[in-house]
């Protein structure tokens, strides 16, 4: 509702929208430069640290350019494409397991509608902890069922995005009261939780072989352990959700537009 109405507004005013008292909403690509490029960007609203994981401001989060900078540099080479075509062949294999994945649901129930956003969310799941993390969380696996809700339920809490900071926790904390996939929350977060914690151990006992993992990487920083963690959750949802949305959407129009 939020996104429609926003962008009716946008349909009747144009590009720049006053949606609050001290804020604007821009729909102009040319605002992306000077808004979060140049000069390091503008500084983010304090909104941002709804996405904090356990009280540390992430990468995503963070609103200080200067905390933000140490721990961008030390895993910005992961993200050079020369990195990313060297992980080519694990990332090939894995789509080539969410195919096969695709294909067994549909031979079990043909001619039914399929998920393919959960399918895809497991897909960026296991591509994300692969490449980054240097080992899967088997998201199309065994676990497939319980993985990706820990997605689903982080992106659930975008819809509150806009509330102020003294109200956002107990609009989160009330949704989740009535959530009926709380208990599938809980263990989803354990599942995640506990691999997260296992490969952050795992590399600090083999610091040589592991340096060059997304978590080696900044153990190396001098980051510290704990929020580590939470620099861990965050990539690997930001990793998750956008492609898997933007890969669902495309599906939905080519099933709707098969023609093109």
């Amino acid at each position: 509702m939020e996104c429609r109405s926003i962008a009716a507004l946008h349909e009747k005013y144009g590009p720049v929208v006053r949606i609050a008292p001290s804020e604007i909403d821009i729909s102009d690509g040319a605002a992306i430069n000077p808004l979060y490029v140049k000069n390091g960007g503008f500084q983010k609203s304090s909104t941002y640290q709804h996405f904090d994981f356990d009280g540390y401001p992430t990468i995503f989060s963070t609103r200080n350019p200067a905390q933000r900078a140490p721990r961008v540099k030390a895993v910005a080479p992961m993200f050079a494409t020369r990195e990313i075509v060297k992980g080519r062949p694990v990332v090939q294999d894995i789509i080539g397991g969410m195919v096969f994945e695709l294909q067994r649901r549909s031979a079990e129930a043909p001619g039914r509608p399929l998920d393919v956003l959960n399918l895809f969310r497991a897909l960026f799941t296991d591509i994300t902890t692969s490449y980054l993390f240097g080992e899967s969380l088997n998201g199309l696996g065994k676990q497939r069922l319980t993985v990706t809700t820990f997605v689903n339920n982080l992106f659930a809490g975008v819809r509150f995005f806009y509330l102020p900071s003294w109200l956002y926790d107990h609009v989160v904390r009330l949704a989740s009261i009535f959530d009926k996939e709380r208990m599938r929350v809980a263990t989803s977060r354990v599942i995640v939780d506990n691999f997260i914690t296992r490969i952050i151990t795992k590399s600090l006992a083999e610091k040589e072989t592991e340096a060059q993992t997304y978590q080696g990487r900044l153990l190396r920083a001098g980051i510290p352990q704990e929020e580590i963690k939470s620099q861990l959750l965050d990539v690997l949802f930001a990793g998750t959700e956008a492609p898997a949305m933007a890969l669902a959407k495309l599906c939905w129009h080519l099933a709707i537009l098969p023609a093109k």
